[in-house]
């Protein structure tokens, strides 16, 4: 056997040797040039945020300046209005039996007052922090009760937008009828000529903004008064309307949601490996206050393969305990799902009628168990990156709002939409949150509490040694930290009872993180119950208390392109495993290894 030359042997190893190092030097070129351009995108957007916003708070601080002649005959609208509610509210207060009834009837007083109201109600259902849950519950299904404007409004507004004759000049195809219509906006089909993709077309509203500013005023002057009342002072109920009128108002103004998607979109194009987008609005289309173009994004929302998921969990479980048809027929999904799995559909997201539909008129299934782990990881990947990289964090991650994407082939992605609502923290504020995040990690109580009771400037009111021990209490029985399989929605639900009861207060940026979690939460319960949002989340948790905001970013960002691949290149072995295997059962039946 002829040996092959020790200098030929030498010779092809300094050839590869150069070789790994160009890959590795342009492999690295890549990153940091991806790294940079992200982050220069990502300033340029923020500023432009930050103008915005501005202007948004401008306009809300001139609210108090509405002249009282236009604000006394809404005032009185509205006392006759509210007046049931507000008869019935201290007999309701005194007795259960009647609860039930007021919170249905406050909902539909809500939907009756007009779009600021609806929003309030929205908001306030993400506080159990502050009201009651049963009120929390009841308010979740509030829906827009404003009719749709008519079509002639919205052809006045694109043909003035795009200084158009008629809208044939601009589009191909538009629906006459919205696809949908909320309390602000209501949203249009459309095309383009000279495109293949369809855009959804957000047209607000004829004059909501001049009532939505005039009701904020009546809401500023009734918290007013309401904060002299005895027994709800530690509410901060005028402070809590301050920070719901900057939501308010950010709503109302369209260009400012193509603001905030344009910011998602160049944050998460830092972290390519996280398989969730936002859609996309077109770029010098969505200026207006009035309008705002987008990306058409087709597909089921995640509450609708929730529900899915949930029922069939439960018919599983009917079935494993023999019951007849007869028990469970005719039952709404939630009451069908508490007849057979008892406690299980409390951790389950809302299942409204409109979902319900849409899962039986498509005949929905359930994922994949390899998809659902993958929504539910993406999930909180996604709000991990919001909190702890970006600090620019979507404020209304319900269910209804993420869009499920599936591609023959490649894994889901989710589309999180209803960008109008979003929250940044300060320092200290992202401090505090993470550190209530992290002392559950540790199963800690007391560190948790002295968290909690930072959500706020002062705790004039609160309880706070009372706090201190309810909360050490509530982590020895549930929360022991980390591999010790702790509920997190359990353990929240927990902490939002002790606030309440201990009447401690937290400003609304912590309250929307805080409901956030329990959406990821609940999607999690219900697509992938074992999959343990906690222990998930322990190396993102630790990697920021070593490296910090700004260092976990940028590291992110270089790592991003390598950690797609890799994730690419697992996802098609499995693909490819299952494909082999389902081709192994059709050609050797008889063999089963």
């Amino acid at each position: 056997m002829v040996s092959m030359p020790s200098c030929r042997i030498r010779s092809m190893t300094k050839t590869a040797l150069k070789a790994s190092l160009m890959v590795l030097g342009a492999g690295v070129t890549y990153s940091v040039g991806y790294a940079y351009l992200a982050h220069q995108r990502s300033e340029e957007i923020r500023r432009r945020w930050e103008i915005t916003r501005e202007e948004v708070d401008r306009e809300l601080r001139h609210a108090k300046d509405i002249p009282l002649i236009d604000l006394v005959p809404r005032a009185f609208q509205l006392v006759l209005i509210f007046s049931p509610v507000g008869a019935l509210a201290i007999p309701a207060y005194y007795f259960e039996w009647m609860r039930e009834f007021w919170y249905s009837l406050l909902r539909k007083t809500l939907e009756l007052s007009g779009a600021a109201f609806i929003k309030w109600g929205q908001w306030a259902a993400t506080r159990p922090d502050i009201f009651p849950k049963e009120m929390c519950d009841h308010l979740k299904a509030l829906h827009a009760s404003v009719p749709p404007h008519s079509f002639e409004h919205t052809r006045q507004v694109l043909m003035d937008a795009f200084d158009a004759p008629n809208l044939e000049a601009i589009f191909a195809e538009i629906d006459d009828h919205p696809i949908g219509s909320g309390s602000i906006a209501q949203v249009y089909k459309a095309r383009f000529h000279g495109d293949k993709e369809y855009v959804a077309i957000k047209v607000r509203h004829p004059e909501v903004e001049g009532r939505l500013l005039l009701d904020f005023a009546l809401l500023n002057a009734a918290a007013s008064l309401l904060n002299y009342v005895p027994g709800i002072q530690w509410m901060g109920i005028q402070e809590t309307l301050v920070q719901f009128g900057h939501t308010l108002g950010a709503q109302v103004r369209l260009d400012f949601e193509a603001i905030n998607l344009e910011r998602f979109k160049t944050n998460f194009r830092a972290c390519p490996h996280i398989t969730a987008s936002f859609p996309i609005p077109r770029d010098g289309l969505h200026a207006s206050p009035e309008i705002l173009i987008e990306s058409f994004e087709s597909g089921h929302s995640v509450a609708s393969y929730c529900v899915a998921a949930v029922t069939a969990a439960a018919e599983r479980a009917a079935k494993a305990a023999n019951l007849t048809q007869s028990d469970t027929v005719n039952l709404p999904p939630r009451k069908f799902v508490r007849r057979v799995s008892g406690n299980f559909p409390e951790k389950t997201p809302d299942l409204t009628e409109l979902v319900v539909e849409q899962v039986t008129k498509h005949e929905l299934q359930p994922l994949a168990q390899q998809h659902a782990t993958h929504v539910v990881q993406t999930g909180k990947e996604t709000y991990l990156q919001m909190l702890l990289a970006d600090n620019f964090i979507h404020a209304d991650m319900h269910p209804g709002n993420i869009i499920l994407k599936e591609k023959s082939g490649e894994p889901p992605t989710l589309v999180l939409i209803d960008a109008g609502m979003v929250d940044v923290m300060t320092s200290s504020e992202q401090d505090n949150f993470i550190g209530l995040f992290k002392a559950m990690g540790a199963g800690d109580g007391l560190r948790a509490a002295t968290h909690l009771l930072n959500f706020a400037h002062e705790q004039p009111y609160a309880d706070v040694e009372g706090f201190r021990i309810y909360m050490d209490s509530l982590f020895k029985k549930k929360c022991r930290g980390f591999g010790t399989n702790v509920d997190l929605g359990d353990v929240l639900q927990g902490v939002l009872e002790g606030l309440r009861r201990h009447k401690v207060r937290v400003d609304a940026q912590y309250a929307t993180s805080v409901v956030n979690l329990l959406c990821i939460e609940s999607i999690a319960s219900a697509l992938d119950p074992n999959y343990n949002l906690l222990d998930e989340s322990e190396m993102l948790l630790y990697a920021h208390s070593i490296l910090g905001k700004e260092s976990m970013a940028m590291i992110l960002a270089l790592t991003a392109p390598s950690i797609t691949w890799y994730r690419s290149a697992i996802y098609l072995h499995k693909q490819m495993e299952e494909t082999w295997q389902k081709v192994r059962r059709t050609i050797f039946p008889a063999v089963l290894l």
